[in-house]
């Protein structure tokens, strides 16, 4: 009975409306407050999801790579958009090895594309040698989802 009983106590906690703490920001002006997206590129062979939580000036999610003979990279995201460009920290882990590389990913209307270009190690990551180098191909273009 009370172990029922605080199993109800915990439900009804974990349902109460989220505050806000004095350490969030609020969105500034032309962030557009999302909720969570999810997009994915699923080819035969290949897959790429992104989940994203959070306003463009703050951007947290879920990135995974699975590609056909190489190992899957699972790891989390946090970046901004500047403009229409998200750029993120990837941190994953590969083969037992933390790593963290940045990412970009071009926003259209409804889509993303992953974009590339030139990388060097700084500060024990990889990161883009200049932003303004980088291609959008559509290589890797990842469509709007139903997030599960």
């Amino acid at each position: 009975m009370a172990l029922a009983l605080l199993l109800v106590l915990a439900q009804g906690c974990n349902n109460a409306p989220e505050k806000a703490t004095a350490e969030e920001k609020p969105a500034v002006a032309g962030d557009s407050l999302q909720s969570k997206k999810c997009y994915a590129h699923l080819s035969a062979t290949d897959t790429i999801t992104l989940v994203l939580n959070g306003p463009d000036s703050l951007v947290k999610g879920v990135l995974v790579y699975a590609f056909s003979g190489k190992d899957r990279n699972v790891g989390t995201i946090a970046g901004k958009f500047n403009h229409d460009t998200l750029f993120a920290d990837y941190t994953f882990y590969s083969e037992g090895v933390e790593s963290v590389r940045e990412v970009a990913f071009l926003r259209t209307d409804s889509s993303m594309t992953e974009g590339f270009g030139p990388v060097t190690e700084k500060d024990k990551k990889m990161v883009f040698t200049n932003h303004q180098e980088l291609t959008f191909g559509n290589q890797f273009f990842l469509s709007p989802q139903n997030c599960r």
